[in-house]
């Protein structure tokens, strides 16, 4: 199994009028093909800031990046338009990449009939639930056929019986499109669920505290959260947390 992104010892300090601030601490992990990943740890230790430094949004003042991998970053909220329909939102990406063809327009389509939304086409976000819109965020990620996702806790803005099918939906399309990810949570039970390895950041400045594999990792969220085994990983991952 090749490797998509591998991080070698990164820091990062931000500067201001105020003085210095470290974030990052030497932090080296790798993301493999076919392979999800994901980062928890304390509110304001540095996890989104390690998204932002793998998408070049950010820039890293020690340790270097080694990228073999095309990226798709999932922020948050859906940041949908709401002035466009489901097909529009969904084809922005390419306008803006410059590359709206035939072919690339005939993928969106195919990607929004394979994943249940061909009846919303013309609709648009304010006529969609959460979970459709988070389903639609995700569609206009993969129209650029990234192989790997960087989720920003897609899933924070969402209600707790919502969260779950959500998750659910979302596993779904990233293991049959067949594409690796890195997800930024607080929910050590979404970690669990959604998971090959579960990378834990200590305090600000963060580094890592452990790597924990997840045995069970054929299993879907639902059947995961019914393992035996479930409980003993949560407990190990909250033991490793440090607020």
């Amino acid at each position: 199994m090749s490797e998509l992104v591998k991080l070698n010892r990164i820091s990062k300090t931000f500067y201001s009028m105020n003085g210095e601030t470290n974030v990052i601490s030497n932090v080296s992990f790798s993301i493999d093909e076919n392979e999800i990943v994901s980062i928890i740890g304390p509110s304001g230790c540095g996890k989104s800031t390690i998204l932002n430094i793998i998408s070049s949004l950010e820039e890293q003042n020690e340790g270097e990046i080694i990228s073999n991998a095309k990226l798709g970053y999932m922020f948050q909220k859906d940041a949908l338009l709401p002035w466009r329909n489901v097909l529009d939102n969904v084809i922005f990406p390419l306008e803006i990449k410059k590359i709206k063809t035939k072919d690339n327009i005939k993928y969106a389509i195919e990607l929004i009939d394979k994943y249940g939304l061909s009846s919303f086409k013309k609709h648009y976000p304010n006529d969609l639930s959460g979970g459709m819109k988070q389903r639609v965020s995700l569609i206009r990620t993969l129209v650029l056929r990234p192989n790997l996702l960087l989720l920003d806790e897609p899933f924070s803005a969402l209600d707790a019986q919502t969260k779950l099918f959500v998750q659910e939906d979302v596993f779904k399309i990233i293991k049959n499109e067949k594409i690796s990810s890195l997800i930024v949570t607080h929910d050590i039970s979404e970690a669990i669920a959604l998971s090959n390895r579960i990378i834990i950041l200590s305090k600000r400045p963060c580094s890592i505290v452990k790597i924990i594999n997840i045995p069970f990792v054929n299993l879907s969220p639902s059947e995961r959260r019914k393992h035996k085994d479930f409980t003993l990983l949560f407990n190990e991952v909250f033991s490793n947390l440090d607020e």
